[in-house]
């Protein structure tokens, strides 16, 4: 069956405490023992169990440090910090231009394809996060580029059109209509155009 855990502990760490002893229901006044004498010896096969001497002075402090790593989710420690809160956060045209040409770099030194390249920028611990939400990430930056630069040159068309316009209209030589230089943040966005 997917998604079934295998147990962490074994034999009577695995198994509740009951009120049956021996095939009997043990009465209440007795079950209250009962139940401090069971805690007690499990107590003392989780010390067996995270291999700590039961004569050490320290024993119930590295007891409750091991208990505490192995199930308390702010005491592990992973390399990939976890999502905040809220929703995520929004990539803006510049981390996107960056991120689509870092992958681009790595797959045309190495000859492969995106999921080989995004695996080498976690190794070189660039890129932090799942290999397939990375794919997924790296396609949408490429088309909401290729969606920029095609509204950058739809933009300088009509640029264009309505200058050749007013030439027409306040009879300008079309050289003193001619297209002013481009801006510096323009020249950067078209350094890294998209092709295909």
């Amino acid at each position: 069956m997917a998604g079934k855990r295998k147990p962490r502990y074994s034999g009577a760490l695995n198994q509740p405490i009951t009120p049956i002893f021996n095939g009997l229901l043990l009465p209440k006044e007795v079950f209250g023992t009962h139940v401090l004498s069971q805690r007690n010896q499990k107590l003392n096969l989780l010390l067996v169990h995270y291999n700590i001497d039961p004569k050490e002075s320290g024993r119930w402090q590295k007891l409750a440090f091991c208990l505490a790593v192995e199930h308390v989710p702010g005491m592990r420690v992973t390399h990939e910090p976890g999502r905040g809160r809220g929703r995520p956060s929004e990539w803006n045209i510049t981390r996107d231009r960056e991120f689509v040409a870092m992958i681009d770099e790595i797959k045309r030194d190495r000859n492969h394809g995106i999921r080989d390249a995004i695996r080498m920028a976690k190794k070189r611990m660039q890129l932090i996060g799942r290999v397939e939400g990375l794919e997924r990430r790296y396609r949408e930056s490429r088309k909401r580029l290729q969606r920029l630069h095609e509204k950058i040159d739809e933009f300088k068309r009509r640029r264009l059109s309505v200058t050749h316009k007013l030439a027409d209209v306040y009879d300008l030589p079309l050289l003193m209509a001619r297209r002013p230089r481009a801006h510096p943040v323009e020249k950067k966005i078209l350094r890294f155009r998209i092709v295909g």
